[in-house]
């Protein structure tokens, strides 16, 4: 495990029994010189792990896509697979100082189109935990996981082996049990919006219970991508399963919103789809005033879901 000296700050406590650092974990304060270790230890066939700020990560943009390209030459070569360059993202731009935000390397990385990049969006610690061992033992990925390091709500887990195995899963908890068209389709992409986002479910459970709503969670990015784009690019079926055909969808992610429609391409829902991510606010903001400015505050996020349901629409009529 290499991490540019930010263990601590982001709550990675590793020592023995007896509080030392243990030996498989190295911290110097060099984003560029953890990532030349890892790709080192990498290309001699072992595991390894980085561990950083999410505003830092995007300083190693260039040595990872130099690596994607180094990669895609040996697969042209036909040589073996290596294990998966895997990056933990933390101290999130929702809940840091403004100059520590910047969600960019997910965008640099999606934007190369190469199909070993996977980026695993958890929404709880326990998700955080499996999508880490999903990734380490998967071999020829880059793969980026983001998780905040502050407590967040557990979520039930029945549907965790289905969000690693596709990407995206149904959660029934929140969704009504109806398997037609819903009214209204939330979509959450990563532990801050889950949060936001399974608030705002249950209160409109609570309020519209005859409200046909479906709650999904996106545990990797790239299902949205166009079918046949990545390898877990969703096919048009499995697309209108999860996210209806002409229902309203608002999507909150705790990245840039323009990922989103990147990724959806072609395919895109027009009008029909909100999304809702990090925006920057032009100077420091409290972390409920951030909210505020992307619209994931709960007012906000009560009053779009009311706009956008024709059932929330006419009961408040």
């Amino acid at each position: 495990m290499f991490s540019p000296d930010e263990l601590a700050s982001n709550r990675i406590y590793l020592t023995d029994e007896h509080g030392q650092p243990l030996p498989w974990v190295v911290e110097i304060l060099s984003e560029e010189i953890c990532h030349a270790w890892a790709q080192g230890y990498a290309e001699t066939g072992r595991h390894a792990l980085i561990v950083g700020y999410e505003a830092f990560a995007p300083i190693t943009a260039s040595l990872i896509q130099q690596q994607l390209k180094h990669r895609a030459l040996r697969r042209q070569a036909q040589l073996g697979p290596l294990p998966s360059i895997v990056h933990l993202l933390t101290s999130l731009g929702w809940h840091n100082t403004y100059t520590h935000q910047n969600p960019a390397l997910t965008s640099a990385l999606l934007a190369t189109g190469d199909p070993s990049v996977h980026v695993l969006t958890p929404a709880d610690p326990a998700r955080t935990a499996a999508a880490l061992t999903f990734a380490l033992r998967k071999l020829d990925r880059c793969t980026l996981v983001i998780a905040g390091k502050y407590p967040t709500p557990q979520h039930p887990l029945d549907t965790v082996a289905e969000e690693l195995r596709h990407g995206i899963a149904r959660w029934p908890h929140l969704s009504h049990p109806d398997p037609g068209e819903p009214d209204l389709v939330l979509a959450s992409v990563g532990d801050p919006p889950a949060e936001r986002l399974t608030s705002l479910a249950h209160r409109l459970r609570a309020r519209h219970p005859h409200l046909r709503l479906r709650y999904v969670h996106l545990h990797d990015l790239t299902a949205l991508g166009e079918p046949g784009s990545r390898p877990l690019a969703m096919p048009d079926d499995a697309f209108a399963a999860h996210l209806g055909r002409r229902a309203p969808i608002i999507l909150a992610t705790s990245g840039y919103p323009a990922d989103i429609h990147a990724l959806l391409g072609r395919r895109h829902p027009g009008h029909r789809l909100t999304v809702l991510g990090y925006r920057d606010p032009g100077r420091p903001h409290t972390q409920a005033e951030l909210l505020a400015h992307c619209g994931l505050d709960d007012d906000s996020l009560w009053q779009l879901a009311t706009d956008r349901s024709p059932l929330t629409t006419e009961a408040s009529a």
